[in-house]
């Protein structure tokens, strides 16, 4: 080997021209081992890179077009199977019944090239739309967010750029539903989302909702989430309109706010007084009142906004609604016999069940209210509602007149399913949430069992 490199002369003889350039070119001849190997990894990357890019550049011109399938069904069919509320179904129609990586990475390639084409198009141009897909894949995303606890991440990203992919002047419902279904991944693009749903022309009932800021409305939706069993009780729910995750985040404002109201008429009508003393921090008497009113008053708006935006949403929600009107205005719930046998034992757990069980207390506690004349009881409890009287609850939320109990005197077989159904009420969970109202039932216990005892 080594005379070989010694005669120069004999080697170039040997090779052709072109081949002898390159041997004696002083740029290959003076490569060091490191370059060498530079240019090695450098050659294996790109061809690793292309490998990758082949594999999926089929793919891209398709996701390119709005994210459509490779066998696109027909828009009637895709009708007729987002109707039928299966989600296997949507799956299957839309070409995603199984998420991999390059898919995935595809669809969201697919949503940047959408959101490139929205910012560069001019105003007049239209895009191509398939109201049907589109409305395919909302009402997918929908049904993915009810099983947001099983969703893979990789499904969540999929389903976002897809949904991406497809929306061209959203409105209001399907931005909230945008904004949720990408929220704990890419919260940038979720709150983009939602701040677009806070500029455009919004409803009355949109705007109460809007209004809040995106980290609520998730919390409020997942508190709808927790009530849905509660609003789907018939087979045909599963598709109502109200049923949306604005819906849904509606239903978990007006539960949240009737809740909290209940909550604060119970312990005004058994307590008889304010919050303690102890939960309030020490400030200027005269900064605290203004802090009051002014926190009375956006109780009142709010409190007034949840009430005429419960009146249309599903009918367990329809119902607390109406329960809350009859109870804050001090009337009577007329119907004792409804009242006891729709209340439960406080099985569920959610901010309805809550309300509901606050409610459900006042009301039975206002029909066994009188109990018999001379007893200790009896005392105790007219002065209770003199006290009550001056500081209603339902006038101070300003949803009431005056004060107008109705004593009514059951007795016998009434008056103890009253009674049991009462202690069945004070067994719910929402009881046991503070000390106020833990303290508000025992006091009520105290007075049904001496009720018992001079009967």
């Amino acid at each position: 080997m080594s005379g070989l490199f010694s005669r120069p002369s004999t080697l170039r003889s040997s090779l052709t021209p072109a081949v002898q350039y390159v041997a004696t070119s002083p740029s290959v001849l003076g490569m060091s081992w490191k370059e060498c190997v530079s240019y090695v990894h450098t050659g294996i990357s790109v061809a690793l890179f292309l490998s990758v890019i082949v594999s999926i550049f089929p793919s891209i011109p398709l996701f390119f077009r709005h994210g459509r399938p490779a066998v696109s069904p027909t828009s009637s069919d895709l009708a007729s199977v987002t109707a039928s509320g299966s989600r296997d179904d949507l799956r299957h129609a839309l070409g995603c019944d199984k998420v991999d990586i390059q898919s995935t990475m595809s669809a969201v390639l697919g949503a940047c090239w959408s959101s490139l084409l929205s910012m560069v198009q001019k105003p007049g141009v239209k895009r191509n739309n398939d109201r049907a897909t589109r409305q395919a894949w909302v009402r997918l995303a929908e049904m993915e967010l009810l099983e947001e606890g099983s969703m893979s991440i990789t499904r969540r990203v999929y389903t976002s750029a897809r949904l991406i992919s497809c929306l061209v002047s959203p409105s209001p419902s399907e931005l909230a539903t945008l904004a949720l279904i990408c929220y704990p991944i890419v919260c940038l693009v979720s709150a983009r989302a939602w701040g677009i749903g806070q500029n455009r022309n919004l409803s009355k009932h949109e705007r109460i909702l809007f209004d809040r800021p995106v980290e609520e409305a998730v919390e409020l939706y997942r508190a709808g989430v927790e009530i849905l069993p509660m609003q789907m009780q018939d087979k045909k729910d599963t598709i109502d309109e109200r049923i949306t995750p604005l819906g849904l985040i509606a239903a978990g404002f007006v539960c949240e706010q009737l809740r909290n109201a209940a909550r604060e008429l119970f312990l005004k009508s058994t307590l008889g007084d304010s919050p303690s003393a102890d939960d309030v921090a020490e400030e200027d008497p005269i900064v605290q009142s203004r802090e009051g009113e002014a926190t009375d008053a956006i109780d009142k708006a709010e409190l007034s906004e949840a009430v005429a935006l419960g009146r249309g949403l599903t009918r367990p929600v329809q119902a607390l609604t109406n329960l809350w009107e009859e109870v804050s205005a001090d009337v009577q719930v007329a119907d004792v016999a409804v009242v006891t046998a729709d209340v439960d034992g406080g099985g569920r757990d959610n901010l309805l069940s809550d309300a509901k069980s606050f409610l459900d207390a006042i009301a039975l506690y206002r029909h066994i209210s009188s109990p018999p004349p001379g007893s200790p009881a009896f005392s105790e409890n007219s002065t209770l509602f003199a006290e009550t009287s001056s500081s209603s609850p339902a006038t101070m939320l300003g949803l009431a007149g005056p004060t107008d109990y109705v004593n009514i005197r059951v007795g016998g077989e009434v008056e103890a399913a009253l009674r049991l159904a009462l202690l069945r009420v004070l067994a719910s969970s929402a009881f046991d949430r503070s000390v106020q109202t833990d303290e508000a039932r025992d006091r009520l216990v105290d007075l049904l069992q001496d009720r018992c005892k001079h009967q």
